[in-house]
């Protein structure tokens, strides 16, 4: 079958010396798919597929949204977990439309954002949300409740679609329901489930 992958080692109890690498092509004619891979030196690596439809839609029919980039500089998200979370917002930023709207808000034992409140999307906050990241190091604290306080903050209105996009450890004192209560407090506009 031309479409499958199979692989076979011939001697028992073999084990391989240096990296396995394979390439392959897909046909992005009906189907989106993504491929992601890790290898760590001293943990297990993992890789991930996507595959997903076709999802274009024209430029007038999508609507604007407010990103928020919620991340987290506590000293035990130090080396790759720190790197590769700003190199997502990074790249992220480059995704954003002209009429969409963003902040980054760093959060450890306080929550500070990047601007007072979100910003348009354009070609010089985008740099100058880069040279931010760019500048940041890791620090102390995680208190990942008042990051998402001061995210739900800036959430005015729902005039936009509303995303909060978090990186961090998951290790932080919180209280869902005094989260759930603040969303409460915004009638709804930002759902959490």
């Amino acid at each position: 079958d031309k479409d499958s992958l199979e692989l076979n080692m011939v001697q028992p109890k073999a084990y391989l010396d240096k990296d396995f690498n394979f390439y392959y092509e897909t046909d992005h004619t009906t189907l989106g798919v993504d491929f992601y891979s890790v290898a760590r030196d001293t943990e297990d690596g993992h890789f991930l597929l996507f595959i997903r439809p076709e999802n274009e839609a024209s430029p007038d029919s999508v609507i604007p949204k407010r990103v928020l980039f919620l991340l987290s500089n506590s000293s035990e998200m130090y080396g790759n977990a720190f790197s590769q979370s700003v190199s997502a917002i990074s790249h992220s930023l480059d995704l954003l439309s002209a009429k969409d709207y963003f902040n980054i808000i760093l959060f450890n034992t306080n929550a500070t954002p990047w601007e007072i409140r979100p910003v348009i999307a354009n070609a010089s906050n985008i740099q100058s949300a880069k040279d931010y990241l760019s500048s940041l190091t890791v620090s102390f604290g995680s208190r990942l409740d008042y990051g998402l306080k001061e995210c739900l903050n800036e959430i005015k209105d729902d005039s936009l679609s509303n995303s909060i996009i978090v990186f961090t450890n998951g290790r932080s004192p919180l209280d869902p329901e005094e989260i759930d209560s603040l969303n409460t407090d915004k009638a709804g506009i930002f759902p959490i489930g």
